[in-house]
């Protein structure tokens, strides 16, 4: 159904959420990166309105502090049944929450503890979570979900008569940046105790940059394997948040909206990369049919000129795509050599647009150098982050998840990072390896990327560990999917705009077409009506939380009008 904008109503009212982000926090636009990248709708505040009573719940996110007029005004819309989520700061108002911060302590590396009654909002199958910097306080007067350590709050909610105080005390910004963008390369890294992974050869890789530990944030899911980043650890931060904000949303008894982050409504999604380290069009076919027996889609990142034009016509009739593999050379990483290896590949390939780009050999250098150089030839995907070695494999950055890097200005990049999980499967990943990392992703609803090179064994070893990863990614319901593909629907999906949320109805409009969007409006409304039409819908249950389920296909300057509720439709 196609259209731009949509008239929303439910059989209870939609939940507004107001996002107010510290200005001095150079941390807290990640908080808003994060509702973009789930999809929950949302408004972002510059200030906090005087009146807050369209409003179900307040997030205030970062190190900020609220005048005293303003706690006087906060404070009397919760106790008329206002709500506040403070993340990673208590803003002035302690005494509200409950609590007794220790303003001479701070948690430059901590881990967050699940409680018995914080059980709702913990993850499946999650782990202590690590995290970086926030609030350290003892509970006074509030119920704590979550500790940091074992005494202090992790998660607190406080109700003042018909409202509730929670407070998020990790730095939920901090975390997600230091953890999926780890830190500056310039040099090697220091890798494990155990000999499972060797950082020290000279060469700057994506390997070296994270900012998890080896000794504390991996675990061994195959006893016969070494240990591996088993645990998506930014990504189950971000959803204690979200199934913390849905919570408070459900005890209102308003709907919470969300844009589904994948096309056809997908509870995941995977994508098989090629490193092409020779040029023989012959080993790319023999390595396409063994992919052809599970009708998987791959991306072949070549470095430039690469391969034949031939062969370049081949693997588009295939369906795949080609992507830039960039060779940095001595001092190499800058645009202007991006540039030049982007434009010689695309003529080469006679592609016109590069979607996806990763440097050779797990290159990596700086913070965002890369990033910059994307964005500036054109490259909307970097598959750039994550490990190469037994020891680093897994969850490296603590993702799964797509998302967009952020610049000193708080505003996004152009070019999504989505990192890699498995490397070269069977020869460095197991059978039993694999299963974990593809059970993980699906349970965070996120996108398996699995890399192999162009040379890889496609006798028979080779040849079943790959159908084990075609097989396990079916087993999980995955989705398997090129950048393209990704970055498109990314790029219209972030682009649907609510401009109104007014009691029973929301305006959205579409500024670029999307299609296969899924509308999700949380508590599960008997009826979904269509331009006063009944409509299929689907019941799916995620993030702890039943949502009912529409799709639809929206085209700009279009108009499409879906109510929610017990409703019947128009005669």
């Amino acid at each position: 159904m196609r259209g731009a904008s949509f008239s929303l109503a439910t059989s209870g009212t939609i939940a507004k959420i107001g996002l107010h982000l510290a200005k001095k926090d150079a941390f807290a636009p990640y908080v808003r990166e994060c509702l973009a990248q789930y999809g929950l709708v949302h408004e972002v505040l510059p200030e906090i309105p005087a009146d807050l009573t369209d409003y179900a719940v307040l997030v205030l996110a970062g190190r900020g502090e609220l005048s005293a007029k303003q706690i006087e005004s906060v404070g009397g819309w919760v106790l008329r049944g206002g709500r506040v989520l403070f993340v990673g700061g208590t803003w002035a108002m302690e005494h509200h929450m409950g609590i007794l911060p220790f303003d001479h302590l701070y948690p430059g590396r901590s881990r967050l503890k699940m409680t018995p009654s914080g059980e709702p909002i913990w993850p499946a199958e999650a782990e202590d979570i690590p995290f970086f910097g926030g609030v350290v306080a003892m509970p006074k007067q509030c119920d704590t979900l979550a500790t940091l350590g074992d005494i202090h709050v992790g998660i607190g909610r406080r109700h003042m008569m018909n409202g509730v105080l929670t407070l998020f005390a990790p730095d939920l910004g901090q975390s997600i940046a230091r953890i999926q963008m780890g830190h500056s390369v310039e040099h090697d890294g220091i890798g494990p105790n155990d000999g499972s992974a060797f950082l020290a050869d000279g060469v700057a890789r994506s390997e070296d940059g994270s900012n998890l530990r080896f000794d504390q944030d991996r675990s061994q899911p195959d006893p016969d394997f070494h240990r591996i980043f088993n645990q998506p650890h930014a990504d189950i931060l971000k959803e204690v948040f979200i199934k913390l904000l849905l919570l408070e949303i459900h005890e209102t008894g308003k709907h919470a909206l969300m844009l589904w982050q994948w096309p056809e409504n997908a509870d995941s999604v995977a994508m098989l990369n090629v490193e092409v380290e020779d040029t023989d069009g012959d080993n790319a076919f023999r390595l396409k049919q063994v992919m052809d027996v599970s009708n998987i889609p791959a991306t072949w990142y070549v470095s430039a000129p690469g391969y034949s034009l031939d062969t370049y016509r081949m693997i588009r009739r295939w369906g795949d795509e080609i992507g830039l593999l960039f060779h940095p050379g001595e001092n190499g990483w800058s645009v202007e050599r991006m540039r030049s290896q982007y434009l010689m590949l695309s003529r080469t390939a006679s592609v016109s647009q590069l979607i996806a780009a990763r440097p050779i050999d797990g290159r990596w250098f700086g913070y965002s150098v890369f990033y910059d150089m994307c964005e500036s030839a054109g490259a909307r995907i970097s598959t750039s982050k994550g490990g190469r070695q037994r020891g680093t494999m897994g969850f490296l950055y603590g993702t799964c998840r797509p998302f967009h890097p952020l610049k000193g200005d708080g505003s996004s990049y152009l070019t999504m990072e989505i990192p890699n999980i498995i490397y070269q499967p069977g020869d460095l990943a197991s059978t039993k390896v694999m299963h974990a990392l593809v059970r993980q992703t699906a349970l965070r609803h996120g996108c398996l990327t699995a890399s192999i090179s162009s040379t890889f064994n496609t006798e028979h070893d080779g040849m079943l560990a790959l159908k084990q990863l075609f097989l396990l990614a079916q087993q999980y319901r995955s989705l398997w999917v090129l950048p393209e593909e990704i970055a498109n629907f990314e790029k219209a999906r972030r682009h649907v705009r609510v401009v109104g949320i007014r009691g029973r109805n929301a305006e959205l409009t579409a500024e670029h077409p999307v299609e296969g969007l899924t509308i999700m409006v949380s508590n599960d409304p008997e009826g979904m009506l269509l331009n006063s039409r009944l409509v299929d819908r689907q019941t799916v249950n995620r993030y702890g939380t039943n949502w009912a389920t529409m799709r639809v296909d929206i085209s700009p300057r279009q108009r499409v009008e879906l109510r929610v509720g017990d409703l019947e439709p128009a005669a």
